[in-house]
């Protein structure tokens, strides 16, 4: 059997030094520990807290990839991609500390042809070790949003197909990565690329696996949220609200998902109207300026897939109310 391929291990951070104080620090180990050729590579998203001189004088066996502007989650791990070395590419958020062991189970994976991306078992201390590979999507009420399955949880614990893999600690193969074009950068600064970039992977007819023999740790969102800041977070909603947009303008399909889709959302935007909530109405007014790139992206998808993404969706579970309509039927 061939021996599994190196990996360039990208952690990008924006000022978060901090972070990469506490937790950079395993991640060299850990990594180089399992192959002394591993590249890690430490983006400074544009920074300004001396995050760049810290790696420079205290972690010599990085490599740090210095922006100037903050490129958003997908410009960033998309340069340090471009920078890379090795064949795989494993994206590590600042707040992610993988455990001893993770790349054992994790690279060998990659020696199968159809493989596109491989995400570990992911859990977070602070939800008392919830696995966000449990995350899965549902169509419900006019939307594709998040469920929680804890049962998926306690019994995926070998290899299995997810439909994506979270883009702060997983890792792709990096040809396909820039073969598609990596992150879309119509999601800056963050929220959903992720998730579009697995979808889009499926839908060349690829694969996305969990493997829980690999482990990392999270600090879910200690990176974009800090404490007592709640002007940045209320941004970040209307981010992830506008983002959710362009997501389901660049794979939803089908009148029925479309109609459910504008009669939800007319619906929650008139009762965001009563109690003088904006959030909705600011996200979705922040997507539709920017309406004719989102066309773009999809038209630019349906022209490279072989696979609809309905067909993908629905592999997954998220049209379960579809399934009902067909059995009673």
């Amino acid at each position: 059997m061939s021996e599994p391929p190196l990996v360039s291990v990208v952690v990008l951070t924006w000022n978060g030094r901090d972070l990469i104080e506490r937790y950079l620090p395993a991640v060299v180990e850990r990594t180089l520990a399992h192959d002394s050729r591993h590249q890690i590579l430490v983006v400074d998203n544009g920074g300004s807290d001396g995050t760049d001189e810290l790696v420079r004088t205290r972690f010599p066996r990085t490599r740090l990839v210095k922006i100037e502007e903050n490129c958003g989650f997908g410009g960033g791990n998309n340069a340090g991609a471009r920078e890379a070395s090795h064949p795989i590419l494993l994206f590590l958020s600042n707040d992610v500390e993988p455990q001893e062991g993770y790349l054992d189970p994790l690279l060998p994976h990659f020696l199968e042809p159809d493989l596109f991306a491989v995400m570990p078992r992911s859990l977070i201390p602070s939800r008392e070790m919830q696995e966000e590979a449990a995350q899965r999507l549902r169509f419900r009420r006019g939307r594709l949003v998040p469920a929680f399955d804890d049962r998926w949880a306690e019994h995926a614990r070998k290899p299995v197909p997810i439909l994506y893999a979270c883009g702060g600690m997983s890792a792709f193969r990096r040809d396909r990565f820039l073969e598609i074009g990596g992150f879309d950068e119509l999601f800056y600064p963050a929220y959903w690329e992720d998730t579009d970039l697995s979808l889009r992977g499926w839908r060349r007819g690829w694969t996305v696996i969990y493997e829980p023999r690999s482990v990392v740790h999270h600090q879910h969102r200690a990176t974009m949220f800090r404490p007592g800041d709640s002007e940045r977070q209320r941004r970040s909603l209307i981010t992830a609200n506008r983002n959710w947009h362009f997501f389901m303008w660049k794979h939803l399909a089908g009148w029925r998902l479309w109609s459910r889709y504008l009669g939800w959302e007319a619906a929650y935007l008139l009762k965001d109207l009563v109690r003088l909530d904006t959030v909705r109405l600011r996200a979705l007014w922040a997507a539709l300026r920017q309406l004719p790139s989102a066309l773009s992206s999809r038209r630019r998808e349906d022209c490279q897939s072989s696979v609809d993404a309905f067909s993908v969706l629905e592999r997954f579970g998220a049209f379960e109310w579809c399934s009902r309509e067909e059995e009673n039927r």
